[in-house]
């Protein structure tokens, strides 16, 4: 099997061992450690932290920034919310930044912009409270009106089956829009829900603000309470691993829940709004001591320079092939996979 990346993709994997010669080869996916962008709309600030926790500021250069979600190319869209631009009813802008930091308006429109989710064909999804609408825009920039939903929409987020779940601030549920545009009521008796996110299991997370807790709600609507959350929670979004990061309102503090339910803080005084960034997948494999030969199918775009790297233990890279795409994919043969029972390879363009 050769598996190719879409062309947008900013960190391209490999990628799959799909040939080898000897004993099978186990092989699994997995994901390098994120960075966790953070927005903060009193300071108009954007904030960057590592996974150690350092914390440097992306830009001051954006206007009442909520709602954060990154494409797949790593391109991170931002709502922004000027309340005295635009008359009465305010402005909201959608900015693009790159990865390179470059900002720019994706998108314009009357009213509040609030939360922003990504379906998986990269349509942008915008909540907006004050006209009680979700609005749809493609890649290319065209907006339509996806749903109205009452009771101020807030935060969005997509399962699996490309379903779209929206928090009703001022209803105190959670209704869930299919990709048709049908509308139910997925849970209700919440107390300002915010933020939404899922986690590997297709559990729904929600930031339930009025109670200063985040529920647990399983696919078929049992709920329960996860974590309490000093201060209030906003903004949720989960890592590769699955622990669950809070942002809580009242003091801007971080919180870092891990999956058995262990809170510890992250960070203070950073902001509401959580995003990850999308880290560069890593194809592992687990070879027989008498595997001879694995050959790694890489995917790109034509003109991209692509290093093919691994490591025994997604901590210490080696660059093994520096390649320009004349084709949409070309190959690597690792000879001998047997000098090492675990390895690990990535694919990264330079950019």
């Amino acid at each position: 099997m050769k598996m190719k990346c879409k062309s947008k993709c900013k960190s391209i994997l490999v990628v799959a061992c799909y040939s080898f010669v000897g004993t099978m080869m186990l092989i699994a996916f997995s994901v390098q450690s994120q960075n966790l962008f953070v927005a903060d709309y009193p300071t108009t600030t954007i904030f960057e932290l590592t996974p150690g926790g350092t914390e440097t500021i992306l830009t001051h250069n954006v206007v009442g920034p909520r709602g954060l979600a990154f494409d797949n190319a790593g391109n991170l869209f931002v709502a922004n919310y000027d309340w005295f631009a635009g008359g009465n009813n305010g402005l909201s802008v959608i900015n693009k930044i790159t990865p390179g930091g470059v900002i720019s308006t994706f998108a314009t429109f009357s009213g509040n912009a609030y939360g922003l989710a990504f379906d998986s064909a990269e349509n942008l999804y915008v909540s907006n409270p004050l006209y009680s609408t979700i609005t749809k825009i493609t890649t290319n920039g065209v907006q339509s009106t996806f749903a109205t939903v009452y009771g101020n929409p807030e935060g969005l987020a997509f399962n699996s089956a490309g379903d779209l779940f929206v928090s009703c601030e001022l209803n105190d549920k959670i209704v869930k829009i299919t990709q048709g545009g049908a509308q139910t009521d997925f849970a209700s008796g919440l107390g300002y829900p915010y933020g939404l996110a899922f986690n590997g299991a297709g559990d729904l997370f929600v930031a339930n603000g009025g109670y200063s807790d985040v529920i647990k709600i399983k696919p078929d609507g049992t709920q329960s309470r996860f974590a309490y959350v000093i201060g209030g929670p906003i903004g949720l979004a989960f890592d590769s691993a699955d622990n669950l990061f809070v942002a809580a309102g009242g003091n801007g503090n971080i919180i870092k829940i891990t999956p058995d339910g262990t809170p510890s803080t992250f960070a203070s005084g950073v902001g509401e709004q959580l995003a990850f960034q999308p880290g560069p997948p890593v194809l592992r494999i687990i070879a027989q001591s008498n595997a001879a030969q694995c050959v790694i199918g890489v995917g790109g775009v034509c003109g991209q320079t692509i290093v093919l790297q691994s490591s025994p233990d997604m901590q210490n890279w080696a660059s093994l092939v520096t390649n320009t795409c004349t084709s949409s994919s070309w190959n690597y043969t690792n000879n001998a996979p047997q000098n090492s029972c675990e390895l690990f390879y990535r694919a990264l363009w330079s950019q």
